[in-house]
């Protein structure tokens, strides 16, 4: 997390060369930098600033 979003496209660029030369990996296409009030999906949770969400996703499969 940054205020410079310059700043975040040039960690962008590093991590993604990162790995694909160290590990043969690359980030998806459809990555984006985006403001973290939209929310973080990860691991099957979005998170936000102050609160947790389930993902309707997990909550169905269960």
């Amino acid at each position: 997390m940054h205020n410079d979003k310059q700043q975040l496209a040039h960690w962008h660029w590093e991590i993604a060369r990162f790995l694909e030369q160290c590990l043969a990996l690359k980030l998806r296409s459809d990555a984006m930098i985006a403001p973290i009030s939209q929310g973080v999906n990860f691991l099957g949770y979005i998170t936000r600033p102050h609160y947790r969400l389930v993902r309707h996703r997990v909550v169905n499969n269960l």
